[in-house]
């Protein structure tokens, strides 16, 4: 007979956390134009991907990247640094990315990588990837306000992962083209509604359990 090992206070905080987001129910009468945010317990948001290496003026930047990269390559130079001529491209491959940074940064190297790369070099790239993306951007959270929390009737002292995404942020966008830029204000105003609205209907609504 297989005994199941006793739950620790830890987990059991995070059952009745679960179960309180699970059975929330939000008020009926609409606070914005966005749709319905929570469904089931867990935050909705179809937004779609930015996809910014489509776009002509960036897809020809990226066709400039990889000879100016397969050229440092091929003459074997030593870099330390992201080349700051190339941020653009840089900042249109990562923004709006939900990914980890090193999830992004081995992304956008395959992205930038040159036909028949030296992988040794590529390695060294992804890193410096990596660097320049923490520096000329932000990964932001959104999602259901730490103060929700207060309501409910447990010590859990951390959002679920599913009432929250992330979003990398671009500081200064003003080097992407005009169209990719009237977007991106867009989309990041749509998301600070969305924040706003899911921690208000949250705070609202009834953490009572169903029966």
């Amino acid at each position: 007979m297989n005994m199941s090992a006793p739950e620790t206070p830890e987990h059991q905080q995070l059952q009745m956390a679960a179960q309180q987001f699970q059975a929330m129910r939000v008020d009926d009468a609409p606070s914005s134009s966005i749709p319905e945010l929570l469904k089931d317990g867990k935050l909705t948001f179809g937004e779609p991907k930015l996809r910014a290496e489509n776009h002509e003026a960036i897809a020809e930047r990226i066709k400039v990247f990889r000879l100016h990269r397969a050229r440092l390559e091929q003459q074997q130079q030593s870099i330390s640094q992201f080349p700051s001529q190339y941020l653009d491209v840089l900042s249109a491959l990562c923004q709006d990315s939900d990914e980890s940074s090193g999830q992004l940064s081995n992304r956008i190297n395959e992205v930038l990588s040159p036909f028949l790369r030296n992988e040794d070099y590529s390695d060294h790239f992804t890193e410096i990837i990596e660097t320049a993306v923490k520096s000329i951007a932000t990964r932001t959270k959104y999602g259901v306000s730490p103060d929700v929390l207060s309501h409910l009737e447990c010590a859990i002292t951390n959002i679920p992962h599913h009432l929250y995404f992330w979003r990398w942020e671009v500081k200064d966008i003003t080097c992407l083209p005009h169209q990719i830029q009237a977007i991106i204000h867009q989309r990041r105003t749509i998301r600070a509604q969305l924040f706003r609205s899911a921690s208000q209907g949250t705070t609202n609504c009834n953490f009572a359990s169903e029966t």
